[in-house]
């Protein structure tokens, strides 16, 4: 994989570890499975791995930044919306960067 968003935490870290190529990122935003675990650091040396943490901010930031959303009537700016039988085309119109705002896939 290019690109884990690892949401587990110490007991599915080792997998990411064994499925990122070499030069992948990992992106560590959630400890799901607990705290403490011991990591080898020889999978990250060997592919030359990133493993990056990401803070979320706290539920009390999100609602704030909800109440933000809803007075200030902020939107994205949505390009196209397409089906779920379309993600590929969707996917191949984000590469060609041929898009003005976000790219939306309903999947219901």
């Amino acid at each position: 994989m290019d690109h884990i968003i690892e949401v587990g935490g110490p007991d599915t870290l080792v997998q990411s570890l064994q499925a990122i190529k070499a030069g992948g990122t990992i992106s560590l935003i959630g400890f799901l499975s607990g705290l403490g675990a011991a990591i080898n650091p020889m999978p990250i040396l060997f592919r030359a791995a990133q493993v990056q943490g990401i803070v979320v901010g706290s539920a009390q930031s999100f609602e704030d930044m909800n109440r933000a959303l809803e007075r200030y009537r902020l939107r994205p700016v949505i390009d196209e919306v397409f089906p779920l039988d379309r993600a590929r085309e969707a996917l191949a119109k984000l590469a060609a960067g041929r898009h003005y705002g976000k790219i939306v896939v309903r999947t219901a």
